[in-house]
């Protein structure tokens, strides 16, 4: 038996929306980094000259950040076609952090002291756009995928109630059967398949072999809806 309908809470309503724009920044910052890691693949090596390197703080009125909140940062020299370059992007690493992971020594094994010849990636379209280390820093990827996951899918929870608080009855039909795999959701999980096979990849090419399996499970889990989805509608569902 069906009852009569809520109106939408909006107080449920305008905390969702940024949360789930939060998350979606959060995600957004993460994507970039492996699109940007991705990009650069292409680019040829060029020889340079490591002049600086140091742990810069992070800036003062960043209140969301600690005292003692640093990432690695320098500045590097080269030569394409009798023209003088200087570079100053390490990696696309881009958060501040308190060594929650080994990325500093890392950063600090590959390039070595200044005056050190390193080897750079350098965009072949843009001779100014280049960067020192193409590795990807997963621990931050890591860190971001979990924040946006816990903001956005907050976020999103909190607009899913607020939208079924004023579309679903009040009273619950008893003895229902449970909700088909609709069309529409196979249709979002294959848009997302794609990345996180490429996810999977990338975390086995770099031998992070238990994160591998946790993204390919997104594809599999796509397969499997398919699969259900095509039988619902082979049996007239």
């Amino acid at each position: 038996m069906a009852g009569r309908k809520n109106g939408i809470h909006w107080p449920i309503l305008i905390g969702g929306i940024p949360m789930t724009l939060i998350g979606l920044i959060a995600l957004l910052l993460a994507g970039a980094q492996i699109v940007n890691h991705l990009r650069a693949l292409a680019w040829p090596e060029h020889p340079a000259t490591l002049e600086e390197l140091y742990a810069a703080a992070a800036p003062r009125h960043n209140t969301a950040l600690s005292s003692r909140a640093s990432r690695q940062e320098g500045r590097y020299r080269y030569r394409i076609a009798d023209r003088d370059y200087t570079g100053e992007r390490l990696s696309f690493s881009i958060i501040y952090s308190t060594d929650f992971d080994d990325w500093a020594e890392h950063v600090s094994a590959s390039l070595g002291q200044p005056g050190n010849a390193i080897t750079i990636r350098v965009n072949p379209a843009d001779p100014t756009d280049s960067v020192a280390i193409l590795d990807i820093r997963w621990a931050e990827i890591g860190v971001t995928l979990l924040f946006a996951l816990g903001m956005g899918g907050g976020g999103l929870m909190l607009l899913a109630i607020a939208r079924a608080n004023g579309r679903r009855p009040l009273i619950r039909q008893e003895n229902s059967k449970p909700a088909p795999v609709r069309g529409r959701t196979v249709f979002a999980m294959w848009l997302f398949a794609p990345i996180f096979a490429l996810l999977a990849w990338l975390l086995w090419r770099d031998g992070h072999g238990i994160w591998a399996g946790c993204a390919a499970l997104q594809p599999l889990l796509t397969l499997n809806a398919s699969l259900h989805y095509a039988r619902q509608k082979l049996a007239g569902r």
